[in-house]
């Protein structure tokens, strides 16, 4: 008996499946493997036996002689497994499911039929799990613009728009003007200016520049606290967020202070340009020679008046008509200081002392006997300022009394009188005509 089974041509390839058409040949012993319709096949179970070498039917496929219990065991295998097929031969497999796999994706062991199942399951436990590495974050949003600060809230942390500070374009570049600040900001510098022109006409007139930074911040703290408490209901919370931007940014304080450091020195020039006319016209500069001029300077002569007969007069220091006639001026000019003043009754030394070198200033640019202007400035004039304030210490020292006294004569002289410090009764005048002077009219 013999067996004859055809494989149809699209599955000619090595070790697969056999077609389901199979013919069983009459000829024993022998296995004819191949499709009826083609005679391209060699026999590849040929093992150059001539005597077993026979085709079917003219155009079969080469054969194989086997005993008969071999050939039928054979049959009934092939038949069997191309009846059972497993699950992953199948060929009804859905496409839908195929497109999203890809050429190995059973080797994961899922599949149950799948070649690399029982290996995953042997292997499950003894392979550790892999350690996937953090994906990193995505970067953070960017942040939203500024919104508009709520001016009147003063838990806002942005800065209203009135603390702001405005520049302007000059010929030297970007400057501040207080006349272009905002309501706020101007009341707030210009008082201020009024408590460091105090300082400096009360405590110091040329203080060290750490000084002057600590007297503008202390100013502005003060400023801000007396102009909010004058102030009621929103308004006065808009000087609480003032004062809250200046306690924390000291940039800003610095750049307030561009508009307070120049009153400093602006503040002394005013001074010095009366201790010169007063000087001038005092000691009469002009006329005098150069050697009158350095004794005035020698031995602080021009601090003391002069008697009729040009003798100094020792027991009067400070009371020289240049130094009255300056202090007066300049204490005009400034309503505050002369209201604190008036309430003292008495001149404070540190304005005596200003005026005096003010007045020592303005001799020595006549010292070559022409004027030359210099600058009154700390370099130049802050040991003479220094001396006079000792000065006046050496006389409170000495004679307690007499100082006070002095204190008090300066300050009728200069904010009292209005006049010259000597006064020469004139009652001899050839105006005055007393008996012709009219009477009230009796009712």
């Amino acid at each position: 008996m013999s067996v004859l089974i055809y494989l149809c041509p699209q599955h000619r390839p090595k070790y697969a499946r056999l077609s389901e058409r199979a013919v069983l040949s009459q000829s024993p012993k022998t296995l004819i493997l191949g499709h009826p319709e083609d005679n391209s096949f060699e026999n590849v179970f040929d093992d150059g036996n001539a005597m077993e070498t026979e085709y079917r039917l003219g155009h079969e496929g080469p054969s194989i002689n086997f005993d008969d219990v071999a050939v039928t065991a054979i049959a009934k295998r092939v038949l069997a497994e191309a009846s059972q097929r497993p699950q992953w031969a199948q060929t009804n497999v859905d496409t839908s499911r195929c497109n999203h796999r890809s050429l190995f994706s059973d080797d994961d062991g899922t599949d149950q039929e799948s070649p690399s199942a029982s290996l995953a399951s042997n292997n499950k436990e003894n392979v550790p799990p892999a350690v996937l590495a953090p994906s990193p974050s995505p970067p953070s949003p960017p942040l939203p613009p500024p919104s508009t600060p709520d001016v009147d809230n003063p838990t806002s942390t942005q800065w209203p728009s009135y603390t702001q500070l405005i520049y302007h374009q000059t010929n030297s570049g970007l400057d501040l003007g207080l006349s272009r600040q905002h309501y706020e900001v101007k009341l707030v510098v210009r008082r201020a200016i009024n408590i460091i022109t105090e300082r400096v006409i009360f405590e110091d007139a040329f203080p060290s520049p750490a000084n002057r930074e600590v007297w503008i911040h202390c100013a502005l703290v003060d400023a801000i606290k007396y102009v909010g408490e004058m102030s009621q209901g929103i308004a006065r919370n808009r000087y609480q967020r003032l004062h809250a931007r200046v306690i924390e940014e000291s940039q800003y304080v610095s750049e307030l202070s561009t508009m307070i450091k120049p009153r400093v020195p602006l503040l002394r020039n005013q001074i010095k340009s009366s201790a010169v006319n007063n000087a001038a016209k005092c000691y009469d500069l002009q006329n005098v020679g150069t050697d009158k001029i350095a004794g005035l300077l020698k031995d602080l002569k021009y601090i003391y008046p002069l008697s009729q007969n040009g003798t100094v007069q020792g027991y009067k220091p400070y009371e020289n008509e240049a130094i009255v006639s300056t202090v007066r001026e300049f204490v005009s000019h400034h309503s505050a200081i002369e209201t604190s003043l008036h309430a003292l009754k008495m001149l404070k030394p540190s304005v005596i002392a200003l005026a005096a070198t003010a007045v020592a200033a303005a001799i020595d640019e006549w010292r070559t006997g022409h004027r030359i202007v210099a600058p009154f400035t700390a370099n130049i004039y802050d040991d003479i300022y220094n001396n006079h304030t000792a000065l006046l210490a050496k006389i409170q020292a000495i004679n307690e009394h007499g100082y006070s006294s002095l204190l008090r004569r300066l300050y009728y002289a200069a904010l009292i009188s209005r006049n010259s410090m000597s006064i020469s009764p004139n009652t001899d005048s050839t105006l005055l005509d007393v008996a012709n002077m009219p009477v009230d009219v009796e009712d």
